[in-house]
């Protein structure tokens, strides 16, 4: 009897520290579906360059609302500021607060060639660092004022 209840506590622990390593939030690549990930015909696809940087036309925190404006955001773990598109400076605020808190509701990840946005680990825009031609690209691109 003393072996079995052994067996079933060591069982629970190991349990316990599995459920923590698969909730440990320190990279959030795995939740981005693959499809984002390596998308044939627009991420490699140098044509479709355009197409990839649409997704900033669409608010990251007001989910589905039109973008007006495309700032520069820094994201500390990277030190390096990040081009992504808004609605109103009221959201790039709290985007900006989110990311230098590290609360993890938005976080930045770089796959290969592409730089990913992503809200809660879903998959929002995809981003170009910062530079006065990458904000005029965007700018012109998906019609925001800087």
């Amino acid at each position: 009897m003393a072996e079995t209840i052994g067996i079933i506590e060591m069982i629970l622990f190991s349990l316990i520290i599995y459920v923590i390593y698969i909730n440990y939030d320190d990279t959030f690549i795995r939740k981005v579906p693959p499809q984002l990930i390596k998308k044939e015909g627009t991420i490699d696809n140098p044509e479709n360059k355009e197409e990839k940087f649409k997704t900033q036309m669409t608010c990251p925190v007001m989910n589905g609302s039109e973008t007006n404006v495309s700032r520069c955001v820094h994201y500390p773990p990277h030190n390096t500021a990040y081009i992504i598109s808004f609605c109103c400076d009221k959201c790039v605020s709290h985007v900006q607060k989110s990311l230098k808190e590290s609360d993890g509701q938005y976080t930045i990840v770089k796959n290969e060639d592409d730089i990913l946005f992503l809200k809660d680990g879903i998959f929002k825009q995809y981003l170009l660092p910062c530079s006065k031609e990458n904000l005029t690209y965007i700018s012109e691109l998906i019609g925001t004022s800087i």
